[in-house]
């Protein structure tokens, strides 16, 4: 079983996707995935502090996470 064979099958095509790119078109294909993604709410933008913010980074980058039944979905703020 390949890696991608433990990922959701959503994710799985978005890796196998990935794979196809090479060198500089893979930067390319992400910032086109990206400007796809959903906008973050506007009530976890005002949340937006120090705790939220990946430090190591070299770009500004604020991570966010909610909970809904037991499900997690992940905000990110570039």
């Amino acid at each position: 079983m390949s890696e991608t064979g433990k990922l959701p099958a959503r994710l799985a095509e978005i890796v196998e996707d990935f794979g196809y790119c090479q060198g500089r078109e893979k930067l390319e294909y992400l910032l086109e995935y990206a400007e796809r993604l959903p906008d973050v709410p506007e009530s976890l933008l005002r949340l937006r502090d120090d705790a939220h913010q990946v430090h190591e980074c070299v770009t500004p980058i604020w991570l966010f996470a909610e909970e809904n039944a037991g499900r997690f979905r992940f905000h990110f703020d570039v």
